[in-house]
Protein backbone atom coordinates (compact mmCIF):
# COMPACT_ATOMS: atom_id res chain seq x y z
CA UNK A 1 0.00 0.00 0.00
CA UNK A 2 1.50 3.27 -0.97
CA UNK A 3 1.69 6.72 0.87
CA UNK A 4 0.59 10.16 -1.49
CA UNK A 5 1.69 13.69 -0.22
CA UNK A 6 0.67 17.21 -1.64
CA UNK A 7 2.81 19.88 -1.16
CA UNK A 8 1.25 23.20 0.59
CA UNK A 9 2.29 26.32 2.02
CA UNK A 10 2.91 26.78 5.36
CA UNK A 11 1.97 29.43 7.54
CA UNK A 12 5.28 31.40 7.28
CA UNK A 13 4.83 31.33 3.86
CA UNK A 14 1.86 32.28 3.56
CA UNK A 15 2.15 35.50 5.67
CA UNK A 16 6.03 36.35 3.85
CA UNK A 17 3.82 36.27 1.03
CA UNK A 18 0.86 38.57 1.99
CA UNK A 19 3.55 40.99 3.18
CA UNK A 20 5.18 41.11 0.02
CA UNK A 21 2.12 41.73 -1.79
CA UNK A 22 1.06 44.51 0.54
CA UNK A 23 4.46 46.25 0.01
CA UNK A 24 3.93 45.96 -3.30
CA UNK A 25 0.41 47.32 -3.40
CA UNK A 26 1.45 50.53 -1.45
CA UNK A 27 4.23 51.28 -3.18
CA UNK A 28 1.89 50.71 -6.67
CA UNK A 29 -0.94 53.22 -5.27
CA UNK A 30 1.88 55.69 -3.59
CA UNK A 31 3.19 55.60 -7.49
CA UNK A 32 0.02 55.87 -8.95
CA UNK A 33 -1.31 58.50 -6.86
CA UNK A 34 2.16 60.42 -7.25
CA UNK A 35 1.74 60.18 -11.10
CA UNK A 36 -1.92 61.31 -10.65
CA UNK A 37 -0.96 64.60 -8.36
CA UNK A 38 1.95 65.70 -10.66
CA UNK A 39 -0.34 65.24 -13.83
CA UNK A 40 -2.71 67.17 -11.73
CA UNK A 41 -0.34 70.05 -10.74
CA UNK A 42 1.05 70.27 -14.34
CA UNK A 43 -2.40 70.39 -15.23
CA UNK A 44 -3.62 73.18 -13.26
CA UNK A 45 -0.20 75.10 -13.70
CA UNK A 46 -0.52 75.15 -17.19
CA UNK A 47 -4.39 76.51 -17.07
CA UNK A 48 -3.30 79.11 -14.48
CA UNK A 49 -0.44 80.14 -17.02
CA UNK A 50 -3.22 80.32 -19.54
CA UNK A 51 -5.16 82.42 -17.52
CA UNK A 52 -2.36 84.32 -16.90
CA UNK A 53 -1.43 85.07 -20.15
CA UNK A 54 -5.00 85.52 -21.46
CA UNK A 55 -5.48 88.28 -18.52
CA UNK A 56 -2.26 89.97 -19.74
CA UNK A 57 -3.11 90.44 -22.98
CA UNK A 58 -6.76 91.88 -22.39
CA UNK A 59 -4.99 94.77 -20.17
CA UNK A 60 -2.24 95.00 -22.76
CA UNK A 61 -4.75 95.49 -25.63
CA UNK A 62 -6.76 98.48 -23.64
CA UNK A 63 -3.41 100.18 -23.00
CA UNK A 64 -1.73 100.04 -26.70
CA UNK A 65 -5.16 102.02 -28.13
CA UNK A 66 -5.22 104.45 -24.92
CA UNK A 67 -3.37 106.78 -22.80
CA UNK A 68 -2.78 107.00 -19.05
CA UNK A 69 -5.51 109.06 -17.29
CA UNK A 70 -3.04 111.56 -15.86
CA UNK A 71 -6.00 113.54 -14.80
CA UNK A 72 -7.97 111.11 -13.31
CA UNK A 73 -4.77 109.98 -11.35
CA UNK A 74 -4.10 113.44 -10.16
CA UNK A 75 -7.89 113.86 -8.91
CA UNK A 76 -7.71 110.68 -6.81
CA UNK A 77 -3.66 110.93 -5.45
CA UNK A 78 -3.68 114.84 -5.24
CA UNK A 79 -7.08 116.15 -4.95
CA UNK A 80 -8.00 113.21 -2.67
CA UNK A 81 -10.80 112.25 -4.61
CA UNK A 82 -12.50 108.55 -4.03
CA UNK A 83 -14.37 107.79 -6.86
CA UNK A 84 -13.73 107.67 -10.19
CA UNK A 85 -15.88 110.12 -11.97
CA UNK A 86 -13.29 112.87 -11.00
CA UNK A 87 -15.64 115.78 -10.60
CA UNK A 88 -12.84 118.55 -10.97
CA UNK A 89 -12.20 116.75 -14.20
CA UNK A 90 -9.29 119.25 -15.55
CA UNK A 91 -7.64 120.34 -13.11
CA UNK A 92 -4.28 118.38 -13.81
CA UNK A 93 -4.31 120.22 -16.87
CA UNK A 94 -4.34 123.71 -15.20
CA UNK A 95 -1.67 122.90 -13.09
CA UNK A 96 1.01 123.23 -15.03
CA UNK A 97 2.10 127.06 -15.47
CA UNK A 98 2.35 128.34 -19.49
CA UNK A 99 0.78 131.55 -19.61
CA UNK A 100 1.71 132.14 -23.27
CA UNK A 101 -0.35 135.05 -24.61
CA UNK A 102 -3.11 134.79 -22.85
CA UNK A 103 -1.64 134.46 -18.93
CA UNK A 104 -2.53 132.52 -16.36
CA UNK A 105 -6.60 132.29 -15.37
CA UNK A 106 -5.79 132.90 -11.46
CA UNK A 107 -9.77 131.67 -10.97
CA UNK A 108 -9.47 128.41 -12.61
CA UNK A 109 -6.81 127.29 -12.05
CA UNK A 110 -5.58 124.99 -8.38
CA UNK A 111 -2.67 126.70 -8.15
CA UNK A 112 -3.36 130.55 -8.07
CA UNK A 113 -1.53 131.47 -5.23
CA UNK A 114 1.85 130.22 -6.63
CA UNK A 115 1.45 131.97 -9.60
CA UNK A 116 1.07 135.51 -8.00
CA UNK A 117 3.32 134.53 -5.98
CA UNK A 118 5.60 134.10 -8.41
CA UNK A 119 4.37 136.90 -10.95
CA UNK A 120 2.25 139.21 -8.95
CA UNK A 121 -1.57 139.70 -10.49
CA UNK A 122 -0.60 143.05 -11.91
CA UNK A 123 2.24 144.72 -13.55
CA UNK A 124 5.03 145.15 -11.32
CA UNK A 125 5.57 149.07 -11.73
CA UNK A 126 1.65 149.42 -12.48
CA UNK A 127 -0.30 147.44 -10.13
CA UNK A 128 -3.98 148.71 -11.21
CA UNK A 129 -2.84 147.18 -14.95
CA UNK A 130 -3.73 143.47 -15.37
CA UNK A 131 -0.85 141.08 -16.35
CA UNK A 132 -0.61 140.18 -19.13
CA UNK A 133 -2.51 142.26 -21.57
CA UNK A 134 -1.89 145.98 -20.38
CA UNK A 135 2.31 145.35 -19.41
CA UNK A 136 4.27 147.30 -21.26
CA UNK A 137 7.72 146.55 -22.14
CA UNK A 138 9.71 147.81 -19.68
CA UNK A 139 6.83 146.51 -16.81
CA UNK A 140 6.88 142.75 -17.73
CA UNK A 141 5.78 140.68 -14.73
CA UNK A 142 7.96 139.08 -12.31
CA UNK A 143 10.13 136.48 -13.19
CA UNK A 144 9.36 137.27 -17.36
CA UNK A 145 12.34 134.81 -18.16
CA UNK A 146 9.44 132.21 -17.58
CA UNK A 147 6.54 133.87 -19.48
CA UNK A 148 5.59 131.66 -22.17
CA UNK A 149 5.03 127.90 -22.68
CA UNK A 150 7.70 126.55 -20.41
CA UNK A 151 4.80 123.58 -19.69
CA UNK A 152 5.77 123.09 -15.73
CA UNK A 153 3.92 123.30 -12.62
CA UNK A 154 3.56 126.42 -10.90
CA UNK A 155 6.66 125.41 -8.23
CA UNK A 156 9.27 126.89 -10.46
CA UNK A 157 11.91 128.45 -7.70
CA UNK A 158 9.23 127.48 -5.06
CA UNK A 159 8.65 125.14 -2.28
CA UNK A 160 6.03 124.90 0.43
CA UNK A 161 7.53 124.49 4.00
CA UNK A 162 5.79 124.45 6.70
CA UNK A 163 2.73 126.05 4.86
CA UNK A 164 5.22 128.98 3.41
CA UNK A 165 7.04 129.34 0.00
CA UNK A 166 10.29 129.28 -0.13
CA UNK A 167 13.01 128.58 -2.75
CA UNK A 168 13.17 125.79 -4.25
CA UNK A 169 16.39 123.67 -5.47
CA UNK A 170 14.58 121.20 -7.50
CA UNK A 171 11.58 121.91 -8.47
CA UNK A 172 10.43 118.69 -9.82
CA UNK A 173 10.84 116.87 -7.12
CA UNK A 174 7.47 118.75 -5.59
CA UNK A 175 5.13 118.15 -7.82
CA UNK A 176 3.81 115.28 -10.27
CA UNK A 177 0.21 113.93 -11.54
CA UNK A 178 0.60 111.90 -8.27
CA UNK A 179 2.07 113.69 -5.61
CA UNK A 180 1.94 116.95 -4.23
CA UNK A 181 5.55 117.83 -2.09
CA UNK A 182 4.36 117.93 1.84
CA UNK A 183 7.59 116.78 3.32
CA UNK A 184 9.41 114.28 0.97
CA UNK A 185 10.32 114.61 -2.53
CA UNK A 186 7.37 113.29 -4.85
CA UNK A 187 10.21 111.18 -6.58
CA UNK A 188 9.85 108.68 -3.96
CA UNK A 189 9.19 105.53 -5.13
CA UNK A 190 5.73 104.82 -3.63
CA UNK A 191 4.25 107.48 -5.88
CA UNK A 192 4.89 105.19 -8.62
CA UNK A 193 3.22 102.42 -7.23
CA UNK A 194 -0.29 102.51 -8.34
CA UNK A 195 -3.28 99.45 -7.34
CA UNK A 196 -5.63 100.48 -10.15
CA UNK A 197 -5.51 101.09 -13.70
CA UNK A 198 -6.80 104.54 -15.38
CA UNK A 199 -6.93 104.47 -19.09
CA UNK A 200 -8.55 107.01 -21.89
CA UNK A 201 -9.03 107.02 -25.03
CA UNK A 202 -7.18 109.31 -27.73
CA UNK A 203 -10.94 111.11 -27.97
CA UNK A 204 -10.39 111.54 -24.36
CA UNK A 205 -14.27 110.77 -23.98
CA UNK A 206 -13.97 106.96 -22.83
CA UNK A 207 -12.11 106.01 -19.86
CA UNK A 208 -11.08 102.50 -18.22
CA UNK A 209 -10.22 101.24 -15.11
CA UNK A 210 -9.02 97.95 -13.77
CA UNK A 211 -9.10 97.28 -9.93
CA UNK A 212 -9.20 93.81 -7.79
CA UNK A 213 -12.35 93.16 -6.42
CA UNK A 214 -12.89 90.91 -3.18
CA UNK A 215 -15.03 88.26 -3.64
CA UNK A 216 -16.07 86.92 -0.29
CA UNK A 217 -15.98 90.71 1.28
CA UNK A 218 -13.05 89.00 3.81
CA UNK A 219 -10.15 90.67 1.21
CA UNK A 220 -8.65 86.40 0.94
CA UNK A 221 -9.94 86.16 -2.58
CA UNK A 222 -9.77 89.09 -5.18
CA UNK A 223 -10.40 89.06 -8.88
CA UNK A 224 -9.99 91.38 -11.22
CA UNK A 225 -12.72 93.90 -12.31
CA UNK A 226 -13.44 96.44 -15.18
CA UNK A 227 -15.40 99.69 -14.95
CA UNK A 228 -16.13 101.66 -18.69
CA UNK A 229 -17.13 105.58 -17.88
CA UNK A 230 -18.05 108.06 -20.84
CA UNK A 231 -17.37 111.50 -20.80
CA UNK A 232 -19.41 114.31 -21.32
CA UNK A 233 -19.14 118.12 -22.31
CA UNK A 234 -21.50 119.66 -19.87
CA UNK A 235 -20.68 123.25 -20.18
CA UNK A 236 -20.57 123.01 -24.24
CA UNK A 237 -17.04 124.10 -24.72
CA UNK A 238 -15.78 121.35 -26.51
CA UNK A 239 -13.89 119.69 -23.97
CA UNK A 240 -14.41 116.71 -21.89
CA UNK A 241 -15.72 117.82 -17.60
CA UNK A 242 -17.60 115.23 -16.54
CA UNK A 243 -17.50 111.38 -16.33
CA UNK A 244 -20.25 109.15 -15.91
CA UNK A 245 -20.68 105.07 -16.34
CA UNK A 246 -20.79 103.62 -19.76
CA UNK A 247 -24.55 102.73 -20.35
CA UNK A 248 -22.90 98.81 -20.44
CA UNK A 249 -22.75 99.42 -16.80
CA UNK A 250 -24.76 99.76 -13.56
CA UNK A 251 -23.87 102.23 -11.78
CA UNK A 252 -24.71 103.62 -8.44
CA UNK A 253 -24.30 107.61 -8.27
CA UNK A 254 -22.57 108.25 -4.62
CA UNK A 255 -21.72 111.54 -2.81
CA UNK A 256 -21.81 113.75 -6.11
CA UNK A 257 -19.58 111.03 -8.31
CA UNK A 258 -21.29 109.65 -11.12
CA UNK A 259 -18.59 107.10 -11.56
CA UNK A 260 -18.82 103.51 -10.21
CA UNK A 261 -18.95 102.98 -6.25
CA UNK A 262 -15.42 101.97 -5.39
CA UNK A 263 -16.91 100.38 -1.68
CA UNK A 264 -18.61 97.58 -5.02
CA UNK A 265 -14.37 96.53 -5.17
CA UNK A 266 -14.74 96.08 -1.08
CA UNK A 267 -17.88 94.51 -0.31
CA UNK A 268 -17.63 91.37 -1.48
CA UNK A 269 -21.33 90.95 -3.23
CA UNK A 270 -21.17 88.99 -6.30
CA UNK A 271 -22.94 91.08 -8.85
CA UNK A 272 -22.37 92.61 -12.17
CA UNK A 273 -23.15 96.31 -11.02
CA UNK A 274 -20.51 99.22 -10.99
CA UNK A 275 -17.00 96.95 -11.53
CA UNK A 276 -17.91 93.76 -13.35
CA UNK A 277 -15.00 90.78 -13.58
CA UNK A 278 -13.37 90.02 -16.25
CA UNK A 279 -11.37 86.81 -14.08
CA UNK A 280 -13.06 83.59 -13.73
CA UNK A 281 -14.52 82.44 -10.05
CA UNK A 282 -11.39 79.65 -10.21
CA UNK A 283 -8.62 82.30 -10.10
CA UNK A 284 -7.49 84.28 -7.36
CA UNK A 285 -5.83 87.62 -8.44
CA UNK A 286 -3.59 88.07 -5.08
CA UNK A 287 -1.46 90.87 -6.25
CA UNK A 288 -2.20 93.22 -9.26
CA UNK A 289 0.26 96.34 -9.15
CA UNK A 290 0.66 99.43 -12.14
CA UNK A 291 3.37 101.30 -12.36
CA UNK A 292 3.55 104.26 -15.01
CA UNK A 293 6.51 106.37 -16.47
CA UNK A 294 7.25 108.93 -16.01
CA UNK A 295 5.01 110.44 -13.60
CA UNK A 296 3.61 113.52 -16.07
CA UNK A 297 2.10 113.61 -19.10
CA UNK A 298 4.73 114.36 -21.46
CA UNK A 299 2.87 115.95 -23.93
CA UNK A 300 2.12 118.40 -21.34
CA UNK A 301 5.13 118.43 -19.32
CA UNK A 302 7.56 118.71 -21.97
CA UNK A 303 9.38 121.31 -19.62
CA UNK A 304 10.09 118.79 -16.62
CA UNK A 305 10.03 115.16 -18.33
CA UNK A 306 13.19 113.79 -19.62
CA UNK A 307 14.23 111.14 -21.69
CA UNK A 308 11.78 108.32 -22.19
CA UNK A 309 8.60 110.11 -23.21
CA UNK A 310 6.13 108.38 -24.42
CA UNK A 311 4.11 106.71 -21.09
CA UNK A 312 4.69 103.38 -20.52
CA UNK A 313 2.94 101.33 -18.39
CA UNK A 314 4.40 97.76 -16.23
CA UNK A 315 1.86 95.30 -14.84
CA UNK A 316 2.91 92.85 -12.33
CA UNK A 317 -0.17 90.27 -11.32
CA UNK A 318 0.29 87.56 -8.74
CA UNK A 319 -2.27 85.25 -9.69
CA UNK A 320 -3.69 81.27 -8.01
CA UNK A 321 -6.08 79.34 -8.19
CA UNK A 322 -9.28 79.90 -6.33
CA UNK A 323 -11.90 77.96 -4.00
CA UNK A 324 -13.63 77.31 -6.80
CA UNK A 325 -11.00 75.18 -8.85
CA UNK A 326 -11.54 71.11 -8.28
CA UNK A 327 -8.11 70.51 -6.43
CA UNK A 328 -8.63 66.87 -6.37
CA UNK A 329 -5.51 64.95 -5.25
CA UNK A 330 -3.11 68.50 -6.25
CA UNK A 331 -1.69 69.18 -2.81
CA UNK A 332 0.36 72.26 -2.81
CA UNK A 333 -1.55 75.64 -4.70
CA UNK A 334 0.70 76.94 -7.53
CA UNK A 335 0.75 80.52 -8.08
CA UNK A 336 2.37 82.54 -10.83
CA UNK A 337 3.75 85.77 -10.86
CA UNK A 338 3.95 87.53 -14.25
CA UNK A 339 4.90 90.98 -15.46
CA UNK A 340 4.57 93.43 -18.64
CA UNK A 341 5.33 96.44 -19.82
CA UNK A 342 3.08 98.12 -22.55
CA UNK A 343 3.64 101.32 -24.15
CA UNK A 344 0.64 103.81 -24.78
CA UNK A 345 -1.01 104.17 -28.21
CA UNK A 346 -1.72 107.58 -27.79
CA UNK A 347 0.97 110.06 -29.21
CA UNK A 348 -0.55 114.10 -28.41
CA UNK A 349 -1.83 115.75 -25.59
CA UNK A 350 -5.47 115.56 -24.09
CA UNK A 351 -6.79 118.84 -23.69
CA UNK A 352 -9.06 119.21 -20.60
CA UNK A 353 -8.90 122.48 -19.89
CA UNK A 354 -9.44 125.78 -22.11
Amino acid sequence: MSTSHKNAFTLIEVLITLVIFGVVSVIATYTLISTMRSAKKIQAEAYLYSEAQALMDKVSRDIEVSAVDYEAYYARSVQSENGFGTPDYGLYGQSFFHPGEYGWNEDDGPYSDKVNYLYGPTCPQEPTKPFPDECTTDTQPYEDSVDNEVFTHPFEGVSIIDGDYADADDDHTFMNAFCEYTTESCNSLQFVFQDVLILVNGRGDERIVYARETTNGAGDSYRLSKAVLTGTDDNGDGLINAWECSPLYTCDTYSGDDGPDPADLTDGVSDDDNFMPITPKNINVEEFHVYVAPLEDPYRAAGEVVGQTQPQVTIVMKISLGSDYDYGLLGEMPAITIQRTISTGVYHELETYE
